[in-house]
C-alpha cells in the first residue's frame, strides 16, 4: 500500500487534510499530557525532597537534643563532683591558714572583725569560757576600750559570744568555721 504522503508534494489534497489535522490534534494532546505528567512528576519529586529534608532535619534536631541532654547531665555530674572537691580544698586551706596563726592572733582577728560589724555600739562584752579569759585579755589588749571580758562557766573553751546593745552573736572559731561550711554546702 502506498502512502498518500510518499511524494514530496507541498500541496496536501483536501481529502487528506482532515487526517493531518487530526494527527496534529493528537500530537498536541500528547504533548500536553506529557507536559502535565512532567509537571506532576517534578512536583512529586519536590514534595518527596521536602519531606525527606524535613524528616532528616527533624531527626537531626532530635539527635542534637539528645546529645545536648547527655552533655548537660555529664556537666551537672562533674559540677557536683567538683563541689565536694572545692569544699575539701577550702576546708584544708582554712585549716592551714588558721593552724599557722597563733591562738592570740586568731582570737584578735575574730574579735576585730566582729567589732567592725558593730561600729555603733557603745559597750561590747565578750563572753568566754573561764579557762579562755586570760588568753582573751591578752589577745584584745589595747584593741578597743569599749570591750569587757566576762567569764561564763557554761561556755566551752573556744566559744566566744559578742554582746552589744543590738544583741548577741556567736563569733568563736568553731562558729565561724560552721558558717563557712554551711555557706559551702548550701550556697
Amino acid at each position: 500500500m502506498s502512502s498518500v504522503f510518499a511524494g514530496h508534494d507541498r500541496i496536501i489534497p483536501a481529502e487528506n487534510f482532515g487526517q493531518i489535522r487530526e494527527a496534529a490534534q493528537i500530537l498536541a494532546a500528547a504533548r500536553q499530557d506529557a507536559a502535565q505528567s512532567q509537571a506532576t512528576l517534578a512536583a512529586a519529586g519536590e514534595q518527596a525532597a521536602q519531606h525527606g529534608y524535613r524528616a532528616g532535619f527533624e531527626q537531626g534536631v532530635r539527635d542534637a537534643a539528645a546529645r545536648l541532654a547527655a552533655s548537660l547531665g555529664k556537666a551537672e555530674q562533674e559540677i557536683s563532683n567538683l563541689d565536694g572537691w572545692i569544699e575539701t580544698v577550702v576546708l584544708k586551706s582554712v585549716g592551714l591558714i588558721l593552724g599557722s596563726m597563733e591562738a592570740d592572733e586568731r582570737t584578735r582577728r575574730l574579735v576585730r572583725h566582729a567589732i567592725s560589724q558593730t561600729a555603733g555600739a557603745e559597750e561590747i562584752a565578750l563572753h568566754v569560757a573561764p579557762e579562755d579569759a586570760a588568753m582573751m585579755a591578752r589577745a584584745i589588749a589595747d584593741l578597743d576600750h569599749r570591750i569587757t571580758i566576762e567569764a561564763d562557766p557554761l561556755m566551752s573553751s573556744g566559744e566566744i559570744v559578742l554582746e552589744t546593745s543590738a544583741g548577741r552573736s556567736q563569733i568563736g572559731l568553731k562558729d565561724q568555721l560552721a558558717a563557712v561550711i554551711e555557706a559551702l554546702v548550701h550556697g
